[in-house]
């Protein structure tokens, strides 16, 4: 899979709208943003950074049907697939693109921005 670019922000932001899940997303951050006090470790923030990718990734995953096609347009540019091929993966495989697409470190990054951003 290829890294997202600036392009697949826009997509993103179509399906997040498409899929009605903002206020999820908020509740999400507000949800560990209680355990950042500032005073963790490294090691602990990294684990709530990834704690967020994962229940990111389930947000999307259930929301799916919302915006099918938007998703399918956006797996088949990140795989460089036609759509048709996208719609034949394994779902094994579209869930560990989600999952990895999640908690990459680009994703992270984001992230521990947006945790940052609410404290």
């Amino acid at each position: 899979m290829k890294e997202l670019s600036f392009e697949d922000v826009f997509t993103i932001s179509k399906i997040i709208k498409k899929m009605n899940i903002r206020k999820e997303i908020k509740g999400c951050i507000n949800d560990i943003k209680p355990a950042l006090s500032g005073d963790e470790n490294k090691e602990d923030h990294e684990e709530l950074v990834e704690s967020l990718g994962i229940d990111m990734a389930l947000l999307f995953v259930e929301n799916i049907p919302s915006a099918e096609k938007e998703v399918y347009s956006l797996f088949s540019n990140l795989t460089e697939k036609k759509t048709e091929e996208v719609k034949k993966m394994k779902a094994t495989e579209i869930f560990e693109m989600v999952k990895n697409w999640f908690t990459n470190e680009d994703m992270k990054k984001v992230f521990s921005t947006a945790l940052n951003l609410k404290k």
